[in-house]
């Protein structure tokens, strides 16, 4: 969903432009466009976001399921914690192909009850070493990875990527632990 209003008309022509179907995007005449600012740092690591919320799926919006999940692959990042669950545990049921990305970053900020158990029913997580303690209640990435490896022999969730800052990132499974270097690039 965007809003009708200059960022939200940027954003979809720019979309539609390098080819992504935005046919099902809904145009809501009444709020603006969704619009973060996520400012980081390195010393100490950290980082604040500024948010002006916007139109953004909720529950009790109609949501065409069968064009969303008739996909190889959701990213399903809501801020909605009955809504992420209720997407999530859909797909196991009704569109068992499809799979379904979650990035962590509204997960640690925004949980639901019983959290942890709802997330590892997708497919793939993707976040920060920061949102991967805080999701798992860890105090060092080593123990977050031990604890995810474990809860994911027994649950859907086959893969987790990891940023790491200056470090690189990392991606593990139940078993493995791959590790990727950063990659050296001029900063604008």
């Amino acid at each position: 969903a965007v809003g009708d209003d200059a960022n939200g008309r940027r954003l979809l022509e720019t979309l539609t432009r390098v080819g992504i179907d935005c046919s099902r995007v809904k145009i809501d005449p009444d709020r603006p466009t969704d619009q973060t600012t996520v400012i980081t740092s390195e010393h100490p690591p950290d980082r604040t976001i500024f948010w002006r919320e916007g139109t953004i799926p909720r529950r009790g919006d109609r949501i065409d399921i069968d064009r969303l999940f008739t996909r190889d692959l959701v990213l399903l990042d809501s801020v909605d914690p009955l809504l992420r669950r209720f997407l999530i545990d859909l797909p196991v049921h009704t569109y068992p192909d499809v799979k379904i990305l979650v990035p962590m970053t509204y997960v640690v900020d925004f949980p639901g009850a019983d959290e942890f158990h709802s997330i590892v029913r997708c497919d793939a997580l993707v976040g920060s070493a920061q949102e991967l303690r805080q999701l798992t209640g860890t105090g060092s990435l080593d123990e977050a990875i031990a604890t995810m490896q474990v809860t994911m022999r027994v649950a859907n969730l086959r893969s987790v990527a990891v940023t790491l800052g200056a470090d690189g990132a990392l991606v593990f499974d139940a078993e493995r632990v791959y590790r990727s270097p950063a990659l050296l690039g001029d900063v604008v």
